[in-house]
């Protein structure tokens, strides 16, 4: 896809820009250390390089200074979260980060068991408890971000069509496999695009 069928600039620079820049950024080789590193301490399933990149793009274009993460499995998007910026923080909803990450990263995150706060930007890794009413909340309160890494479980991929489904704008971009984002922005139209990522 070159972007022949895009309308929007916003979606047709953020396909070129975002998701299919091939600059080589200075945070590549810390997320691929912090790879290296879990798989050694024994972690499997870990997101693929490609989408740890991807998601570091990401978190660079909107520059968030608080990112709520609804459970962590292997701490693996650390690196792309919080090599953006010294003001990046994390809030871990229901999850517990392991002690292979490494000691400058563990200051910047915050496990927590609650959140009343409306997020606005949210990484979506698996289900927990009160997911629908945080999603929606960050949804009807206006802009936010909603990354869903792994699209590839039932529930997850209920969450990710209620998203979808409740924005009245924004656009959502997805791949066939597992990877999405939502951006719930007001001045944006309601698109929906299917990319390679």
């Amino acid at each position: 896809m070159r972007g022949f069928g895009i309308h929007s600039p916003f979606a047709f620079d953020f396909i070129l820009r975002t998701i299919r820049e091939n600059a080589q950024y200075y945070a590549y080789p810390a997320i691929r250390n912090q790879r290296i590193a879990l798989k050694r301490a024994g972690f499997r399933h870990l997101m693929s390089e490609r989408h740890l990149r991807l998601l570091f793009r990401i978190v660079n274009r909107f520059q968030p200074t608080d990112v709520l993460l609804m459970g962590a499995l292997s701490g693996e998007e650390t690196a792309p979260l919080l090599e953006v910026s010294e003001n990046i923080s994390v809030n871990v909803l229901h999850g517990k980060y392991p002690d292979a990450l490494e000691k400058r990263y563990k200051a910047r995150i915050k496990e927590i068991s609650q959140t009343s706060r409306i997020h606005d930007f949210i990484i979506v890794n698996k289900p927990v408890k009160d997911a629908d009413k945080i999603i929606l909340s960050a949804i009807g309160s206006g802009d936010c971000i909603i990354i869903f890494p792994r699209i590839t479980e039932a529930e997850t991929l209920r969450l990710w069509n209620l998203a979808s489904l409740s924005m009245k704008r924004g656009m959502t971009f997805h791949n066939d496999s597992n990877f999405g984002i939502i951006i719930n922005h007001m001045r944006l139209p309601r698109q929906n695009f299917r990319i390679w990522m």
